[in-house]
């Protein structure tokens, strides 16, 4: 039987205790093992993606694709309300701003500003006024 390798204490390592790693051709080999197994789980969660979509624009079942196109006119309207949900109709009490017609990803960048005042109701219920 081939006495064990020593420690630096000069004692035999104990039964179950596990010995210093090695290092070198071992750990490299690990190394690459865990980063192709990562790669692999990468793209698998990815899935199969195309760079463009098939002629005409169909796109298989499952796949996302945008709704729109760049340059679609679109219309925008915005809604604010002290309520949980806003009600069925879409007041015009609760629209605080509407645009017609614009247009997606192109032209000039918009910006507007509106300043919201709560109301008492909201003030009461512990708001910040």
């Amino acid at each position: 039987m081939a006495d064990a390798p020593a420690q630096p204490g000069g004692a035999p390592p104990a039964r179950g205790q596990a010995r210093p790693q090695q290092g070198g051709i071992n750990q490299l080999l690990s190394t690459i093992a865990r980063f192709a197994i990562m790669w692999y789980f990468m793209s698998w969660m990815k899935g199969n993606q195309q760079g463009s979509a098939p002629a005409g624009g169909a796109v298989s079942p499952g796949a996302s694709a945008p709704l729109y196109r760049k340059g679609d006119a679109v219309d925008m309207y915005v809604y604010l309300s002290e309520q949980i949900t806003l009600p069925p109709d879409r007041d015009g009490a609760s629209l605080i701003w509407a645009q017609h017609g614009l247009s997606l990803a192109t032209g000039a960048q918009q910006t507007e500003t509106y300043t919201y005042k709560p109301s008492k109701a909201r003030c009461g219920r512990g708001g910040c006024c």
